[in-house]
């Protein structure tokens, strides 16, 4: 009898952690099998490719925060079928898939199999893993890249060996490259290992791994200064309360931590955290990697840089707190602790299930697109003001490969801009491909044009004028006279279609 509760306590031991990774992926192929089209910031990932080398790197720094490595990559997946939304958005389950394996083979290494299972299904269980896999952005292959770093250093400091060395430097310039802040992350991953080999290693490694950090932080200097001087979106300033809502929304996908104190993700960061923290194989770097960089984070912020937004967060610092998490709860016995992270795995499970059931986000581009084939006519002009906007446009109501971003711009730039342009003179301008070919693109004998500025057009376009606005209003749009809205408009989560009257006609 006592033999037969044996092989059951192990055989569960790793079946349910194994039941938690399938339930995890078949979330996040449930979740992206419900998408039907790309929405904002997608377009604009996918656009950069669009761009032929050498100037799909200056298109990059012309139009994005981020580094070009991710969108390098994209670019070859997109490649294979540009036109398909389907197979695009497959590339982030791809990487969420790779995640997992990264996890489970850094696990093994380290703790063992069984433990490996757990850190795994921990990992996969949660909300964000699905809305890693479900969205064309970085952060399914931001874990890839993490896990690596932070082990490519302890193996190093481990070994000594010049494969890792090397393999160190090429990590930590991926990780550098990938997002625009993942430069902050790579300095904790560095830092957890350095402590965790401390008492192993010996001065040559150390003297040839602080050579490592000063070479890397040379190729950091160019992100770190873009970072510096573009700043982010608009961020809340921390407040007290921070230390407990920061971890709460680590845990959770963008949507829901903008809500005030999401509950789920309080119950996970602090069964994943606590879990971490008890044991004593991973409290180092529990501490030092999701505790330290949330809590310099608050920091930060407060002295007036706010940077906190989850995703790169959740997509950094997740991966070490399911990998603590997954191997203090399999060296745990069938007590009362175990038990009770059981539950809470299925609570989570449940929460997860039901959470990618729910349209995340307003894919209304391509609805957009058609509500204006349908009813623009020969002669019209539609005027985009922003650059995603008329991206996705293009792609929808044109054509998925339908012209270089660098050459099809507003012909005016902003107060910036300009003069970054004047700094480097008209020679460099040239050669960079910074001044645009044109503002417009005609498709179907329609006039699309990108841009606030259309007066310049009407006299080629003398049918009906349309505007489709997010931020901008209509009064926004100048086409040097007044203007109503006429009927019939097309209103989405985002985006208005607005069909314009010229009333000097």
């Amino acid at each position: 009898m006592r033999e037969a509760m044996i092989f059951f306590k192990a055989k569960h031991d790793r079946l349910f952690p194994a039941v938690l990774t399938l339930f995890g992926l078949s979330c996040a192929l449930f979740y992206w099998s419900g998408r039907e089209s790309l929405w904002l910031d997608e377009i604009i990932a996918i656009t950069h490719g669009l761009q032929p080398f050498p100037a799909f790197f200056v298109e990059i720094l012309r139009h994005d925060i981020h580094p070009a490595l991710y969108f390098w990559i994209l670019g070859f997946w997109s490649s294979l079928a540009f036109g398909s939304d389907k197979w695009i958005l497959l590339s982030s389950v791809f990487f969420g898939v790779i995640s997992c394996a990264v996890l489970y083979r850094v696990a093994w290494r380290i703790y063992g199999a069984k433990a490996a299972l757990w850190a795994v299904g921990l990992f996969a269980v949660l909300p964000t893993f699905s809305d890693f896999t479900g969205n064309l952005r970085m952060y399914g292959l931001v874990p890839v890249i993490a896990l690596i770093c932070w082990y490519a250093n302890r193996e190093f400091l481990r070994t000594g060996s010049r494969g890792w060395l090397m393999g160190l430097l090429l990590i930590q310039f991926a990780q550098t490259y990938l997002h625009a802040i993942g430069f902050y992350f790579a300095a904790f991953f560095a830092l957890a290992a350095l402590v965790d080999q401390w008492p192993t290693t010996n001065g040559k490694r150390l003297r040839h791994w602080f050579l490592a950090q000063v070479v890397t932080m040379l190729f950091m200097l160019p992100v770190v200064g873009s970072a510096l001087v573009r700043g982010t979106e608009v961020l809340h300033l921390p407040s007290f309360f921070s230390l407990i809502d920061y971890p709460a929304r680590l845990m959770i996908p963008l949507g829901l931590s903008e809500q005030a104190m999401p509950w789920i993700g309080g119950l996970a960061f602090m069964v994943y955290a606590s879990l971490g923290l008890r044991e004593k194989a991973t409290r180092l770097t529990v501490v030092l990697i999701p505790c330290l960089a949330l809590l310099v984070c608050i920091a930060i912020s407060a002295l007036g840089r706010p940077m906190f937004k989850p995703p790169v967060f959740q997509a950094n610092l997740i991966p070490f707190l399911a990998l603590g998490a997954g191997v203090a709860v399999s060296r745990l016995g069938w007590g009362g602790i175990k038990v009770a992270t059981v539950i809470a795995c299925l609570v989570i499970a449940i929460y997860t299930g039901l959470w990618v059931q729910k349209p995340q986000r307003g894919e209304n581009l391509k609805p957009a697109a058609q509500y204006l084939t349908r009813h623009v006519n020969k002669g019209d002009m539609v005027v985009i003001p922003e650059m995603a906007v008329f991206w996705g446009i293009m792609r929808y109501g044109v054509a998925p490969r339908w012209g270089y971003p660098l050459q099809i711009r507003p012909l005016t730039d902003n107060a910036a801009w300009t003069a970054l342009k004047t700094k480097l003179g008209p020679k460099w301008v040239d050669r960079l491909g910074l001044i645009p070919r044109q503002d417009h693109i005609d498709h179907a004998g329609v006039r699309y044009v990108f841009g606030r500025y259309a007066a310049h057009h009407r006299a080629e376009t003398p049918g009906r004028i349309w505007a489709v606005v997010r931020k901008f209003k209509v009064e926004d749009i100048d086409i040097e006279q007044e203007k109503g809205v006429g009927d019939g408009h097309f209103i989405g989560g985002e985006l208005t279609v607005i069909p314009l009257v010229d009333r000097l006609r």
